[in-house]
């Protein structure tokens, strides 16, 4: 999973004739990413202006490269920039956690169309809203808070990790453990957590959030909206 970002303010000595090696490798080295299973980390360079003393591209990330350097690969550019008297920064264009937040309020909201059409009903109001789901006369929800208390089972998530996108403060106030279930209008607690349905148990669902095993939310290169 790619998304863009800017690198701006690149000095000019270090443009090269092969952009793509600046970008694949020199960029990656410079701010010692050293996760050599990535093979991509910074890919597809677009020039998006340049000055006498700098230029700008704008790129794709990788997941796995941008979540590194929100914790680490920061403060190594900071060091880079202040040992060069440098000004070169990374900005992501649109968060990638927000991004697939928005995406897995659509996957919840599918599934819960999908278990009404199984019963021959039609689903109740919905409306999505600042990556959380309202649903109409009942209250608003973190997406992956509703999962949990409908026993939504995620086995076709192709997102993130549900562990990555868990909200701060759900994490610290203790998860997903002491949940309960919530039985929506028209369909039965039988119907809500019918074995089959969208709703078969997974392995969290007996544990804290942070204890989710990757396996169970496995990221793919395309997912169902």
């Amino acid at each position: 999973m790619k998304e863009y970002c800017r690198i701006i303010n690149i000095p000019s000595q270090l443009r090269r004739t092969d952009i793509q090696e600046l970008i694949h490798i020199e960029i990656p080295d410079l701010i010692r990413y050293d996760n050599h299973a990535d093979r991509s980390p910074i890919a597809w360079p677009i020039p998006i202006g340049k000055t006498n003393a700098t230029f700008s591209m704008r790129v794709k990330m990788s997941y796995e490269f941008w979540t590194w350097f929100k914790r680490t690969g920061y403060r190594h550019l900071n060091e880079l920039n202040t040992k060069n008297n440098w000004n070169m920064r990374l900005i992501q264009e649109k968060s990638l956690f927000n991004k697939d937040k928005e995406n897995l309020c659509l996957y919840v909201r599918n599934k819960i169309k999908q278990l009404y059409q199984s019963h021959g009903k039609a689903p109740i109001p919905m409306k999505i809203e600042r990556d959380h789901i309202q649903l109409k006369n009942i209250g608003t929800f973190d997406p992956i808070v509703l999962g949990k208390r409908l026993n939504i089972s995620f086995e076709d998530w192709h997102g993130i990790s549900l562990n990555a996108l868990i909200d701060d403060k759900i994490r610290k106030e203790g998860g997903l453990k002491h949940l309960g279930p919530l039985e929506l209008p028209g369909l039965g607690a039988e119907n809500t957590h019918e074995e089959g349905s969208i709703t078969r148990k997974r392995p969290f669902e007996e544990s804290h959030l942070s204890t989710i095993p990757e396996e169970s939310v496995k990221r793919k290169p395309n997912r169902e909206a």
